[in-house]
Order: C-alpha cells, then structure tokens, then sequence
C-alpha cells in the first residue's frame, strides 16, 4: 500500500515542473501553491507575488489564484 503513482511523480517534479511531461499541471499546481504558502511566510505578499508570476509565465488565471489567497487569508485572520 502507498500513495498512487501520479501523485508521486506530481510531487517528484513540483520544483522541476517545466521537465514534467505527464503530470506537468499537476506538478505546476503544487510548485504554485508551495510558493505562494512557504513554511516561513505563508500567503506573504512577496510570496504571493511570486506564485501569482509563475502562473501568469504559465497561462493560468491570476485572478482565480488571488481570490484563492484572499479567501485563505480571511480564514486565517
């Protein structure tokens, strides 16, 4: 037992996402969210900028990306 193939590789390539073929979406979605919500500064604005510039390089929606955030935000306050 343990976890499915493609999550794994999901999380294998979150920080080389560029170089994942298969599970690139994936692996971009988690490299995002790490960046956007690190272990020292969760949801930071230097930290949300940077999430929020990955995925416009990428073609992804900021606007969705930023009302995820405020709404994380308005939880945790």
């Amino acid at each position: 037992m343990g976890f499915e193939k493609e999550l794994v590789l999901s999380i294998e390539y979150a920080d080389k996402y560029e170089k994942a073929d298969t599970y690139f979406e994936e692996s971009l979605a988690l490299h995002i969210v790490k960046r956007a919500i690190p272990i020292n500064k969760p949801l930071d604005d230097t930290s949300v900028t940077i999430a929020k510039n990955i995925a416009q390089k990428n073609g992804l929606s900021v606007g969705i990306l930023a009302k995820a955030v405020e709404e994380l935000r308005s939880i945790i306050a």
